[in-house]
């Protein structure tokens, strides 16, 4: 019988921490997006933040499935992280630095 290893261990959790960084992501999404019409721009601010850490993690956790560029078509000019199957993000082009360029 073959002994798993910590790298085998931890090669199998990166896709489903991704997901579940990706997850994250699009929930700080939706509710930053519910309080669009509020007044409340602190926890607009949050939840960018929030977002935008989730993205980071799911990037660095899957970088070979996860794309990074500039958008071209939908958000002009905006920095877009797009994961087949899971759709895409867009973001400010100030985290541009913090994000593997592809």
């Amino acid at each position: 019988m073959k002994r798993i290893t910590f790298a085998e261990t931890l090669e199998n959790a990166r896709k489903p921490a991704a997901e579940s960084a990706w997850n994250r992501a699009s929930i700080a999404s939706s509710l930053r997006n519910c309080l669009k019409n509020t007044r409340n721009f602190r926890a607009q601010f949050l939840l960018g933040i929030l977002k935008k850490e989730a993205l980071r993690i799911a990037v660095n956790l899957n970088p070979k499935e996860i794309i990074v560029g500039i958008d071209d078509d939908y958000h002009v000019g905006m920095l877009s992280v797009r994961w087949k199957g899971h759709g895409r993000y867009h973001l400010p082009m100030e985290f541009s630095p913090e994000f593997p360029s592809q």
